[in-house]
């Protein structure tokens, strides 16, 4: 059964303390009274993913959608529940940035990825040149 899973996710919550004032997060820390509200971003989620299948995430804004692509790419960790990946997960997009208002989501992501492509091929090109110069062909021949 594990072999086939990509994520689980069991009971996960994600609460967030709110605060009316900056100031007021001292305070409670100093009068030791609390001064904030929990708003509760994400509640009791459980969902499993196998390999290979693909999943849509959507709701109405403040649903909770980029908290919990914040919890899968472990940008936060979730307040209460268990999320597990069994490989690696690497987001394309940032949360929330990058975006060209009149590309649809899929030329967005298309965008964004053949940016990312294009910055590792250019990366990959400096780092072959620095191996090729004369004073490291000297070292790599041994004489």
């Amino acid at each position: 059964m594990f072999m086939n899973l990509a994520v689980r996710s069991q009971e996960l919550t994600k609460q967030y303390d709110i605060y009316p004032r900056p100031a007021d997060r001292l305070l409670e820390m100093i009068t030791r009274r609390a001064r904030h509200t929990v708003f509760p971003a994400l509640q009791d989620v459980t969902f499993e993913v196998e390999k290979g299948e693909a999943i849509g995430i959507i709701g109405q804004n403040g649903a909770g959608k980029s908290t919990l692509l914040k919890l899968l790419c472990g940008v936060t960790r979730p307040t209460s529940g268990k999320i597990e990946s069994f490989g690696t997960i690497a987001s394309i997009l940032e949360l929330g940035t990058g975006f060209h208002p009149e590309f649809s989501g899929r030329e967005n992501a298309a965008l964004n990825a053949a940016i990312l492509v294009f910055r590792l091929l250019k990366r990959n090109a400096s780092c072959r040149r620095s191996w090729s110069s004369p004073s490291s062909e000297h070292f790599s021949t041994g004489r």
